[in-house]
């Protein structure tokens, strides 16, 4: 699957700790080696399952290359959106979700890296 991610449209790649593409039947999400600190301590808490009771997408890990790069596959939604496009309720209940994970999550000893 490594080899197929560069025919794949990017759907996010500025951060430089992962990247994120757009495949027809799943999104891949790759967690660059530099970030896997992160990754690890979310797997080790075992807040995957959790994080789908919250309302996250199903989310399996894939592989692992020689750099140490994991690589993800989301559940794919049926359509993409961005916020400039939401209503003010949308945007309501986005920043409540947001919130309410973060409140999660410091409760694990995480938090997140950005909102």
């Amino acid at each position: 699957m490594w080899s197929e991610l560069s025919n794949l449209p990017k759907i996010y790649g500025t951060d430089p700790t992962h990247t994120v593409y757009l495949g027809p039947d799943a999104v891949y999400r790759v967690v660059r080696a530099e970030a896997r600190g992160s990754y690890d301590k979310v797997v080790q808490s075992k807040l995957l399952p959790r994080l789908v009771e919250w309302g996250f997408v199903p989310t399996e890990a894939i592989s692992v290359n020689e750099r140490g790069d994991v690589l993800l596959k989301h559940v794919r939604i049926p359509f993409v959106t961005h916020p400039a496009e939401w209503s003010p309720s949308m945007v309501h209940d986005a920043a409540l979700f947001i919130l309410t994970l973060a409140s999660r999550l410091a409760e694990e000893g995480l938090m997140l890296s950005d909102g």
